[in-house]
Order: structure tokens, then C-alpha cells, then sequence
């Protein structure tokens, strides 16, 4: 490692500390973590006696010189590559032990970021031969390295001082920045050909990174306040001395640190922060009204684990800033390939220094899922050589001979340095059918003298039994650089001719529009053709049912199962030439057929789990060769009660063509002879049966290699999505997804069309001869609002002036239990949070009794005497309606009946109405035809 990664590693760490539990003493047992420092051992005093471990020990690639295979040495001498010359000096890819007492270690190197004019190629030679301790003084070019441990300094930059101490040039002194300058970062992270650039493009540059001018610091130094830790615990959540801060979303960014997300600046720190910020935001614009303008926080999309197509997340939730506000510009280029057929031109055993192997970034990002939430990636592909035998052969001696053994890279460097000193297949620009099939028979060669064992044959004894085949791992590498401003990010609005504002849907939604869809290009700048039994599929994952060139982190929005993709046919027909294919952007973010958990994944049951048809198949070759060895079957149980129980493993052991053969290699773990909770059958049709026992339940755990046992079915089923803009419409993956997606446009979702609030709502007048409307209390009144908007959401919430219940909706009700005059209020809210009200007004009044008007008559003329009872209180007046044209007014106090005489002028049916009031409120309407009899 120190010989290699450390070329960059600023040291410490793993660089230069053992992990040891007695002081001087490198103990294997040792399981402490390695940053407390009273439980670690400087390698210079390590003991580590006649033990060859990856702590004293590397492989070489660079040489016994450090230069690697190259023409000439780093001074530009020729050098002899012919292996049969007396002189020749060149890569033997054997471990060689280190002793530290005599290189040295490689410490922190503070002047690597520090220091301006820094010479990493300075500091690598030294690094390459061994010589750790003055790697630092070389690198910083204050010195010669003598040896390992030993310089001589430069005395124009380091002298002595009166007390024999070493001091600094002023010159060499005023070149030490309290900050570090970029291109200190830039030399490890962004150069060409360095980290970042394979990763990520070179994406941090003037005129392509909107913040270049405030430096890399600017978001990498942690924020103020942050407290500095001096104690080196990884458990310390503060700064270390020299630490910048890394964000550590991806998992695939970066070595894990403790500190990584401790204090680090985001994008919403500096322009949309919670707080008031106390760090330096370098005058960055806030973002929320401008998102907010751009219909960017309309609540139109799901929420991860959501499928059910309501609203509740806005782009800005679940979209990461870099992903619309990085465009690669034509003339970037980046990291389209890691070559691991052969070295690259430094000597390193994998090819990455090329022009072949990069491509143009213009149209090289993808998107990918982050717990939930969509960023921008470079799809970085890797390539090496992998054993297709599945069988017999241990190619890469790591102790299991089955699967797909990737060769070792110091294996394929060797055969290739033996065979001439073949480079890498990349190298010039070329790939063809001819030269894999060359190599392929150079690896057959020549890989059992470098095991020492002897590869055995096929059925047939003649062909032996190992089948080199090319395969691919793509990795989404987050772009978090090459910033653009507001007017040229996905989704940016514009303003026509007219005036008029567009909002820009149609950047991204819309068939090959490039941000969610059309072409990401695999091949850069690499011509590829390839031939039947030449490459192979890099794995199988979602329990090895689904075959992928893709890492298994790449998961799908809701993190329940890997998103899979492949870069070529793997298996193309006959003598026909296969060729990598461009995969479309959606790819990487949707499943070709959505799925999610079955329920026998999620639940625990009492019901046998039966599979389907295993195949026992996680690769095949085209030789036939399949592997069934190493799957893993893992059964979680519980009693009926719901009292968990452990978990149940079993890795197969052996090679199996069937389920009753695999069951029968069970042994007990499949009879319940332990009392385990469950029993493991052949179902009669290669399908394997798991029966919970009397008292217990089971169900499958999420670990299990599904697709072996025939279990796919059980562990995945169907789940189409439905889409938020149309209503129940289902869609069951990418390609009807994309299609719907595609057709989004901004008057569809709403966005810039204000809602309107209006009640449609009918009430029947219970008193038409009175001004208002008149309803009862007690009795359920219907409400209801016209539609507020065309496209789009809207929330209708209804209230009522005295907080009578309604449930929320265009349409709903109320029951008013109190009488007076009463407003109902509609909100309504829209997608962006816009908001719109109106109200109505109504009279509550009490209903009518039977009966509760009576009439007598006087006796002998057309005169006589209402009565009124159970008459709602509080009260203080009453207007009596006789039904002749005249009325009277009675004074009341809180009155439960009163009577009142009057006189008609014509006998017959009258309409008495009395109205209940309370400080000039109607409180109540009761009414009643009374019979009028002058004849008494």
C-alpha cells in the first residue's frame, strides 16, 4: 500500500501505525481500532518476526528500481525492457518484506497540502523504492534522500540555527500556506489521470466550476465552531488537526472516516441554511425563492417507499443540488474505463493513464439513487480478467475454488511481462475478438506456474478446466463539483417573446432529453468488439436472481433492491461480433419490472414456503460449468407467540445439481434434529419446501441468495408504481415510467396557475320569507367546492366560524350544534403552496317541535290566544308572525313559553311564525298552521 496508494495518502494511519495490544509486540489477535492510540505500534517498532502479512509486506509492480514498466526511468534514461538482457531491470510482481527500522514510515505530511510548488513526483520515486522518511523531505525539495532514514539537505533551504536546530529558509517559510491552495488539492484529486479525474472528470477548473475563485477550502474547511480534537479517538467528534471535511453520502466516495459528515459544508449550508450561519457563506444567494419561482418545490412527486401516487416530496427534496446544477462542458474528459488486463504507464497493475481509456464528459453523467434521493455520477467502469470454471480450480488462491475467481493483478501483469511485455488491451485504443482470444490462451498458460497447481482437465481430459473471460463493474461516483449557476441547470426558467415565463419541465421531461433518459456513453474513447465465450457477466444480484455489470449498492429509489443493468450481450449468437452498448440514463435509476418484497420476506408464517424450479445457477460459462457452492440460505424464526428465535444459516459446502442433492448435504439443518423450527423438503419438481415446525413461524431473510434455491418468486413480486399526475394509472418499470414521465409538462402539474376558492355547496333555505339562508342545527349539511385548478394539487380544508367539525375535501359536511350566524371558510392550497379562501354565511336556527304552537279561541268572535313552548334560551325577544299581515314583538327573559292574544278579521287556516331571538340574533324560526274559528 505505502508503495502505491500512498503516492497521494498524505500518511499516518494505516501508513505508518500497527494495530497491537502490548507495546512493540504485533499481536493478530488484536481487535481494537487502530486510531486509539494506546492500542498501537509505530512499524519501526513493530516486532513482527518471521510472520509475512500485508503490514511488512508488498507486491511489486514499479520494479526493483520503483520505476515500473516504462521506456525510460523518470530522469528519462532509456531503459532495457528486454527480460533475457543481463541489464535488464524490470517488474518481478513478488512479495518483498519491508523493514521499517530501514525505510522508515510515512508519517503525516503536512507541506504535501501546505506547501506551494509541493513535488509529488519527487516524493513518489522515493515512495517507490521504499525510502518512506525522506519521501518528505524529497517531496517538499528541501533535500536528497541518502537511504530510507537518511538526507542531506539543500543549505540554500534549511540551515542551523545557534541552538543546532534545523530552520527553514524565510523563502521556503513564506511558501507555507495557512490554507491550503487548490492546486495542492488538485494534484492528488483533480490532475489528469489522478482520482477525481478517473472518478469524476476534471471538474474543478477555472471557468468550469462557478466556485473556483474561493478555492477548495472554502466548502471543505469545516464550519465555525467547529472544536478541534487533539486525541486521535475516532469516537472524538471533532476536527483533527488536519482533516478536511468530506460530505460521505456516497458509499462508494470514499474510506469511511469518522469525521467525514462532522461540521462539512452543503450546498444548503451557504444558500438555503436553517440557521443564521455563523461560517462564511461567501455572499452565496439564497436558493429558496428561486427554486420556489421555478416550480421547484411543488409538491408533485413520491416519497422513497412510496408507490401509491400521492404528492408528498418536491423536486428540491428529493433531487441532491449537484445533480441539476452539474453539466459537464464538451472538451472535459474523465474516467470512462479502468483497464485491468495489464499495467498502466507508471507500472501500476491496472490502466488508467490513458487517452483510451477516458472519454468526453459533455454527455457523461448519469443519475443514481442515495437513500432516496437522485444525484449526479460519473459511471466509472472497471474491466479485469475472471475464471469462468466455476469448479475445480482456486485461480486466485483465496482459499475457495468456485464462483468467479477474479485473476490476481500481479498474476495478469506477469504473464503479460513474460509474454514480451504485452500492455494492456486498452492501450491502443483497440479491442477485437483476436486479441481476447490471444490473451485468454496466454492466462491458460501461464496461470498454473505463478499457483503452482496444476489446473485440472474438463470430462472430456484434454481441455483443461479454466475459462478467462473479461467482466465489468460500473461505479456511480457522485459529482460534486463542476457547479453551474442558476441559468444554464436542468429545469431553468426562461422568459419568451412575449414576455411570458417558461418554465423549463421540458429540459429533463421529454424522450432523450439526457437528464433522466437518452444515451450515457460506455465505450469513450475505446473501440470494443468481443466474440461468444470471451466476456462474462460481472455478477448476479437481488439474491443472485438478476444479472448486472452494476455494484450492488446501486439501489432503487426506495433502497429495497439493486437496481441492475448490462453493458453488453452476454452471450452473443455463433461468430457474430458483440459490441458494449450505450445504456440509457434510466437504467441506473429504474427497474426494467418493478418489484418489491414478497410476503414471505416480510412475515412470519406458519405456511410452508415453497419455491419454484432452482437452476443452482449464480454464473454460467459457456463451457456448461455452473457453481452452486457458497450460496447462502438464511430462515428467520419465531415461535407462534411471536418469541424470536436465532437465525438459521447454511452456506453450501459442495457442488450440487439438484435441490434433493443440496437438501442431503443439509444434513440435520435440514430435519429439525436441533430443534431449529423447521424442516427443508424437495417438493418433487427440483424445488426446495421450507415447513415451519408445530409452534413456530418463518419467513425468509433478506439475505439469501434467492435465485439458487429457486426462491426468487417468494422473495420479489410485481409492484407497479402508480403515477402522481394520473390519477390510479399504473406503470410496471422503466419503460412505461419513463413514457410517463416524458409527458410531464408544467400546465399538467399545475405549476403557475393559481388556485381559486369557491363553495359550490347548496343549502336548503328552511325560511325562504326571511333574508339568508336558514339551516337546522343537529342535521348534517353537505359542502362542497368547485375545482380550484386545472393540473396540478390542491388540499380543500374547510373550518367553520364556531369550529363545528369538517373533514377536509372538495366535498364534506357539517352538523352545527349551536344556533346564530355562521360562516364556513374554504382554503384552498396548492401544489406550491399557493393559497386561495372564500366564505359563505348561514343561519343556524333550531328545528320546529310537533305541537309546540297552540291556539284557543275566544269564545264568540275571531279573537283568542297563542301559546308557545319549549322555546330555545337565552332569549329576549319574540316577533309573532300572524299570518294575517300583522306582527307583534314580545319581551322575553330567557323565557320557555309565553302566550300572546290576537285578533284576525276572517276566520280559517292561519301561518303563525315566531322568531327566537338573543341580542338581535335569530336563534330559532318556529312555525304552525293554526285553525281560526269565529263560530266559538
Amino acid at each position: 500500500m505505502m508503495r502505491d496508494c500512498a503516492e497521494c495518502h498524505v500518511g499516518g494511519g494505516f501508513n505508518q501505525y500497527y494495530t497491537s495490544s502490548v507495546t512493540g509486540v504485533v499481536d493478530a489477535s488484536a481487535k481494537k481500532f487502530q486510531y486509539d492510540p494506546a492500542n498501537r505500534t509505530d512499524y519501526r517498532d513493530a516486532n513482527f518476526g518471521t510472520s509475512v502479512n500485508s503490514f511488512n509486506t508488498f507486491i511489486d509492480i514499479f520494479g526493483l528500481d520503483g520505476l515500473g514498466f516504462e521506456a525510460s526511468d523518470h530522469n528519462g534514461v532509456a531503459r532495457d525492457l528486454n527480460p533475457a538482457s543481463p541489464t535488464y531491470v524490470g517488474p518481478t510482481y513478488a512479495a518483498k518484506t519491508t523493514d521499517y527500522t530501514q525505510t522508515g514510515v510515512l508519517e503525516m505530511d503536512c507541506l504535501m497540502c501546505h506547501l506551494d510548488g509541493y513535488k509529488w513526483d519527487k516524493r513518489r520515486d522515493e515512495v517507490r523504492v521504499g525510502n518512506f522518511d525522506a519521501s518528505r523531505v524529497t517531496g517538499a525539495g528541501l533535500g536528497m534522500a541518502v537511504n530510507g532514514v537518511k538526507v542531506t539537505y539543500d543549505p540554500a533551504k534549511v540551515t542551523t540555527n545557534g541552538d543546532g536546530d534545523l530552520v527553514l529558509n524565510v523563502n521556503v517559510g513564506s511558501m507555507i500556506a495557512a490554507t491550503p491552495k487548490s492546486t495542492n488539492c488538485a494534484s492528488c484529486h483533480q490532475s489528469e489521470y489522478q482520482v477525481d479525474w478517473k472518478k469524476r472528470g476534471e471538474i474543478w477548473k477555472a471557468g468550469n466550476e462557478v466556485h473556483y475563485g474561493f478555492g477548495c477550502m472554502a466548502c471543505h474547511e469545516r464550519k465555525t465552531g467547529t472544536p478541534v480534537g487533539t486525541t486521535g479517538l475516532v469516537t472524538e467528534a471533532a476536527l483533527g488537526q488536519c482533516d478536511p471535511a468530506k460530505g460521505g453520502t456516497s458509499p462508494f466516495d470514499a474510506a469511511w472516516g469518522g469525521l467525514d459528515k462532522v461540521a462539512f459544508k452543503t450546498c444548503e449550508d451557504c444558500h438555503s441554511p436553517a440557521v443564521t450561519p455563523t461560517w462564511n457563506t461567501y455572499g452565496a444567494p439564497r436558493a429558496d425563492a428561486a427554486h420556489q419561482a421555478a416550480g421547484l418545490t411543488a409538491k408533485l412527486l413520491q416519497a422513497a417507499g412510496v408507490k401509491n401516487g400521492v404528492a408528498s416530496k418536491s423536486h428540491i427534496d428529493i433531487i441532491d443540488c449537484t445533480a441539476c446544477h452539474t453539466k459537464n462542458k464538451a472538451g472535459i474528459t474523465g474516467g470512462a474505463f479502468v483497464d485491468g488486463t495489464g499495467t498502466d504507464l507508471q507500472g501500476r497493475v491496472a490502466l488508467h493513464d490513458d487517452p483510451f481509456v477516458a472519454k468526453d464528459m459533455s454527455n457523461g453523467l448519469a443519475l443514481h439513487w442515495l437513500g432516496g434521493k437522485l444525484y449526479s455520477a460519473n459511471l466509472l467502469t472497471s474491466f479485469f480478467w475472471r475464471d469462468m470454471n466455476d469448479f475445480n480450480y482456486d485461480a486466485n488462491q483465496d482459499g475457495r475454488a468456485g464462483g468467479m475467481d477474479a485473476l490476481l493483478p500481479s498474476h495478469v501483469a506477469k504473464i503479460n511481462l513474460d509474454n514480451g511485455g504485452l500492455k494492456a488491451l486498452a492501450a491502443d485504443g483497440v479491442i477485437n475478438t483476436a486479441e481476447i482470444a490471444a490473451r485468454q490462451g496466454l492466462l491458460s498458460a501461464g496461470i498454473e506456474a505463478l499457483n503452482g497447481a496444476t489446473i485440472p482437465f474438463k470430462a472430456d481430459g484434454i481441455t483443461k478446466n479454466f475459462s478467462p473471460r473479461i467482466s465489468m463493474l460500473t461505479v456511480p461516483f457522485k459529482s460534486t463539483h463542476n457547479i453551474s449557476p442558476a441559468d444554464v441547470a436542468w429545469g431553468k426558467t426562461t422568459v419568451d417573446a412575449d414576455g411570458n415565463k417558461v418554465y423549463g419541465c421540458t429540459d429533463c421531461h421529454g424522450a432523450n432529453k439526457g437528464f433522466y433518459n437518452g444515451a450515457y456513453p460506455i465505450n469513450g474513447n475505446l473501440a470494443w468488439t468481443f466474440g461468444p465465450n470471451q466476456l462474462a457477466t460481472f455478477t448476479k444480484v437481488n439474491g443472485k436472481t438478476d444479472a448486472s455489470e452494476g455494484h450492488p449498492n446501486i439501489m432503487d429509489k426506495h433502497g429495497k433492491r439493486t437496481v441492475a443493468f448490462q453493458l453488453f450481450n452476454p452471450a452473443p449468437a455463433g461468430a457474430d461480433l458483440g459490441v458494449l452498448r450505450n445504456i440509457d440514463r434510466s437504467e441506473v435509476i429504474y427497474e426494467p419490472i418493478f418489484k418489491d418484497q414478497a410476503a414471505a420476506l416480510t412475515t412470519f408464517s406458519a405456511s410452508p414456503i415453497v419455491g419454484g424450479t432452482a437452476t443452482g445457477i449464480m454464473n454460467s460459462s459457456a463451457d456448461g460449468g455452473v457453481s452452486t457452492k457458497g450460496h447462502i440460505l438464511k430462515i428467520d424464526v419465531q415461535t407462534d407467540l411471536g418469541v424470536a428465535q436465532p437465525s438459521r444459516t447454511w452456506a453450501v459446502n459442495g457442488e450440487y445439481t439438484s435441490i434433493a442433492a443440496n437438501i442431503t448435504g443439509m444434513g440435520v439443518f435440514a430435519t429439525n434434529a436441533n430443534g431449529f423450527g423447521f424442516t427443508i423438503t424437495d417438493g418433487g419438481a427440483n424445488n426446495i419446501v421450507i415447513t415451519p415446525a408445530a409452534g413456530f413461524m418463518v419467513k425468509l431473510n433478506a439475505a439469501t441468495d434467492f435465485g439458487p434455491f429457486g426462491l426468487g418468486g417468494k422473495a420479489y413480486v410485481a409492484a407497479p408504481q402508480l403515477g402522481v399526475l394520473t390519477g390510479a394509472t399504473q406503470y410496471a418499470g422503466t419503460s412505461s415510467w419513463t413514457a410517463y414521465l416524458n409527458g410531464i409538462t408544467a400546465v399538467q402539474s399545475g405549476i403557475g396557475v393559481m388556485p381559486i376558492a369557491s363553495i359550490s355547496s347548496v343549502f336548503i333555505d328552511k325560511d325562504p320569507s326571511t333574508p339568508g339562508v336558514q339551516v337546522y342545527t343537529n342535521v348534517a349539511q353537505p359542502v362542497a367546492a368547485d375545482a380550484a385548478q386545472v393540473g396540478g394539487f390542491v388540499t380543500y380544508a374547510w373550518t367553520s366560524s364556531d369550529a363545528s367539525a369538517i373533514a377536509d375535501g372538495q366535498t364534506s359536511n357539517v352538523t352545527f350544534t349551536s344556533t346564530g350566524l355562521k360562516t364556513i371558510t374554504l382554503k384552498v392550497t396548492d401544489e406550491e403552496g399557493n393559497v386561495a379562501f372564500t366564505t359563505q354565511q348561514v343561519s343556524v336556527v333550531v328545528p320546529p317541535a310537533a305541537d309546540q304552537i297552540t291556539w284557543v279561541d275566544n269564545a264568540g268572535n275571531l279573537g283568542g290566544i297563542v301559546t308557545v313552548t319549549s322555546l330555545p334560551t337565552p332569549n329576549d325577544k319574540l316577533k309573532i308572525v300572524w299570518g294575517d299581515g300583522k306582527y307583534d314583538y314580545v319581551t322575553t327573559v330567557d323565557a320557555v313559553s309565553t302566550s300572546k292574544a290576537h285578533t284576525y278579521t276572517s276566520a280559517g287556516n292561519k301561518l303563525v311564525q315566531i322568531y327566537v331571538y338573543k341580542a338581535g340574533v335569530q336563534k330559532a324560526l318556529i312555525k304552525q298552521t293554526i285553525i281560526v274559528d269565529g263560530a266559538n
